[in-house]
């Protein structure tokens, strides 16, 4: 598995990806595509998932099988 930092959000940011992730909440707290997350908590992404839109003031880290 490979893992990497996305940085943070502070306002808003929409990406897609082909393959699934894990998106760990490192400090703050967000909404991707509807769901709240926050400090501690992580959510799963699924392959194919489609455009994820991330509002709010977090800071993320990823993992999946590939670069991020």
């Amino acid at each position: 598995p490979r893992s990497r930092g996305l940085g943070d959000v502070y306002k808003r940011q929409t990406f897609e990806r082909k393959e699934f992730m894990f998106l760990f909440c490192i400090d703050g707290e967000a909404e991707i595509n509807g769901t709240v997350i926050k400090k501690g908590e992580t959510i799963f992404i699924p392959c194919n998932y489609g455009t994820l839109t991330i509002k709010g003031k977090a800071e993320f880290g990823g993992m999946t099988y590939r670069n991020l």
